[in-house]
């Protein structure tokens, strides 16, 4: 073989193999996944219990998703415990919106244990609640707090006390902030066992590193 024919060959071999090395460390996308607890709905003017919704010192009210997602851009949502309960009703097709715009992700925080961060690493202060008197700094979290899972499932986290209820359940996982990284899409129930408060929430959880905590996010705010 003539010595220049073998150092192209050599040349060709070596640039294969260079770059199927980078083929294969190259991340393969996370993409959306849904749990059989969201049910998309079909996004229509079918009449909902009627919603508040504030900008400045205006106040209007919506009374389905329809008019809902035309508002949005302008008003947002008034976190009176009414208006937090009527939320319930209209989560199924704010999630649904939400999917719409989900991305695959090329990064993922999510370890497969809905528990553990629903546990110990939610910062609680990220978001609003009624165990937000009782927090602090350094007690933020669940665990914390000194609360216990009562239930055994990974995809609905329990907590449960005899005067309240703090429910939160896994909807999906996809990027719904446009930033690469996996988010979960989940449906926090806030709930008193003793008096007539119900507070409904659709957060998006976040978090860049599997060593730092997870904050949360209202859904509602990347509809805008």
């Amino acid at each position: 073989m003539p010595k220049t024919t073998y150092i192209l060959l050599l040349i060709i071999v070596s640039s294969v193999y260079v770059t199927g090395c980078e083929e294969t460390k190259k991340e393969e996308p996370y993409p959306v996944v849904t749990s059989k607890y969201l049910k998309k709905p079909n996004i229509s003017d079918k009449p909902l219990p009627t919603m508040k919704l504030i900008k400045h010192y205006d106040v209007i009210s919506v009374h389905s998703c329809e008019s809902l997602f035309k508002k949005l851009g302008e008003f947002k949502l008034v976190e009176t415990p009414n208006n937090l309960k009527i939320f319930w009703d209209y989560i199924p097709c704010v999630a649904g919106k939400l999917l719409d715009k989900a991305k695959s992700s090329q990064q993922s925080a999510y370890n497969n244990n809905f528990q553990a961060i629903i546990l110990e690493d939610l910062d609680l202060l990220s978001f609003n609640s009624s165990l937000r008197p009782q927090l602090s700094k350094t007690t933020n979290t669940f665990k914390t707090l000194g609360f216990k899972i009562s239930n055994n499932d990974n995809t609905v986290v329990l907590f449960e006390t005899k005067d309240w209820k703090f429910q939160w359940t896994l909807l999906a996982r996809g990027d719904f902030n446009a930033d690469g990284i996996e988010d979960l899409l989940v449906r926090f129930l806030d709930q008193a066992k003793t008096s007539n408060y119900f507070s409904a929430q659709l957060l998006i959880l976040q978090s860049n590193d599997t060593d730092k905590p997870w904050s949360a996010k209202p859904g509602l705010q990347l509809l805008k």
